[in-house]
């Protein structure tokens, strides 16, 4: 009957000595996804930057001229969101609206994903491959 009870207390002692490890490590996973979330946030800025480049060719390439704009934002977010949604607004000299979408999951440093820009009605760009984080 002892032999079971030193078994017992020698895994109590061995769980109460993880306690200490856990409580450290614990919080550091909270650091771990604290971090993924701002490199995700930084991958979806800088993923603005390439497509608002992207569009703004686009739009010179179609002879659009533009009296605002294109403004691009990545409006995907929130806490562990790995995708990206850039949607980018304009306004065409002849009032006409401008509005391109770029839509990706973050992989890494690929996020390669649909990108399509119209203007009004009318596509510049049909939906077709951009990997931003790759620069295109």
């Amino acid at each position: 009957m002892i032999e079971p009870r030193r078994f017992t207390h020698r895994r109590r002692v061995a769980a109460l000595a993880i306690l200490p490890a856990l409580a450290i490590a614990l919080p550091a996973c909270g650091a771990v996804d604290k971090i993924k979330d701002e490199v995700n946030n930084a991958v979806g800025d800088a993923a603005s930057g390439v497509v608002l480049t992207q569009v703004r060719d686009e739009l010179k390439q179609a002879g659009v001229d533009l009296k605002s704009g294109p403004d691009c934002k990545d409006t995907a977010g929130g806490s562990g969101d790995k995708s990206i949604n850039i949607v980018c607004t304009g306004e065409t000299k002849d009032g006409e609206q401008v509005r391109g979408n770029f839509k990706a999951s973050i992989d890494g440093t690929n996020c390669a994903g649909s990108i399509s820009l119209k203007v009004g009605d009318k596509d510049v760009i049909p939906a077709q491959t951009l990997n931003p984080c790759r620069g295109g």
